[in-house]
């Protein structure tokens, strides 16, 4: 058992591999845009970890199926955003199933904005 998977987003693949400048240092790629079915987002959250300590800001955690292929610095357009795209950061995988039911959630897929 799964959520149903009724948005589209625009994934951009990160080409680890990419191009070289003229000075030979290697530029970021990304492949075309593919259609990915996905849960769907939700605004992510500033969490500050003690008074002195670091902290992650998360502008939206997409919710994804269980399975979900993707790496960090991929890129997604969402449809509800203007001209920028988001960055993956990380994510957290919850799609393990459960000893009791054949529950199997998914995951969530951290994204920064990129502007500019």
């Amino acid at each position: 058992m799964t959520f149903p998977l009724r948005y589209e987003v625009t994934w951009y693949s990160y080409d680890p591999t990419g191009a070289k400048d003229e000075l030979g240092n290697e530029q970021p790629t990304w492949g075309e845009g593919v259609q990915r079915k996905v849960v769907g987002w939700v605004p992510g959250s500033a969490m500050q970890y003690g008074e002195y300590a670091g902290r992650e800001v998360i502008d939206v955690l997409l919710l994804v199926p269980p399975n979900f292929d993707y790496t960090k610095h991929d890129r997604v357009d969402l449809p509800d955003n203007t001209d920028n795209l988001y960055w993956v950061t990380g994510g957290d995988d919850y799609s393990h199933t459960s000893p009791f039911t054949a529950w199997k959630p998914g995951s969530t897929i951290k994204l920064k904005l990129v502007e500019g």
